[in-house]
């Protein structure tokens, strides 16, 4: 039973978009291909909705963007 609250607890989670911004800021800044031209770039990253929770990212060059990098990063650092 307490997988299960603990796992609700995480389907209700709610991030403030300045906390969101901060860990974007921590992950673009260990990758050395932020800097390279052509490479995407984040502006900013944001939560839409909490139950699922559900994010947008405003980018540039979004096609180029590696969303399991994203992804995987966020869930290590928020779960």
């Amino acid at each position: 039973m307490q997988q299960v609250i603990e796992t609700y607890k995480k389907w209700c989670l709610r991030l403030s978009t300045a906390r969101l911004n901060r860990w974007l800021h921590k992950v673009m800044s260990r990758h050395s291909w932020q800097d390279v031209a052509g490479q995407p770039k984040m502006k900013y990253f944001t939560q839409v909705k909490a139950r699922p929770p559900t994010f947008v990212a405003f980018v540039s060059r979004k096609t180029l963007l590696d969303t399991d990098f994203i992804r995987n990063n966020k869930l290590n650092y928020f779960l």
